[in-house]
């Protein structure tokens, strides 16, 4: 048991470091594009901000949690949520 919770500690420590590197755009462009178009016309068209947090239409509780379950890994849906804030 100890030796699972160092790995997915040192997993979790990993993804940090690799969502700094990411190139949202191109991670967008490459991943979302396709059925979403440009991050900000999706953006300004589906999304709102309402008392500093990022709302879908049909997500406005927990966008956060629907963006992990939409093909986005964890350590980037910070990141794109900010990007699609902006």
């Amino acid at each position: 048991m100890r030796w699972l919770l160092i790995a997915a500690i040192a997993l979790t420590a990993a993804g940090a470091g690799r969502a700094a590197e990411v190139d949202l755009h191109a991670y967008w462009d490459g991943r979302c594009a396709s059925c979403h178009g440009h991050a900000a016309a999706f953006a300004r068209r589906f999304l709102t901000v309402k008392d500093g947090k990022l709302q879908g239409r049909h997500h406005v509780d927990d966008l956060e949690t629907f963006l992990a379950n939409h093909h986005l890994s964890r350590d980037l849906i910070a990141p794109v949520t900010a990007m699609l804030a902006a």
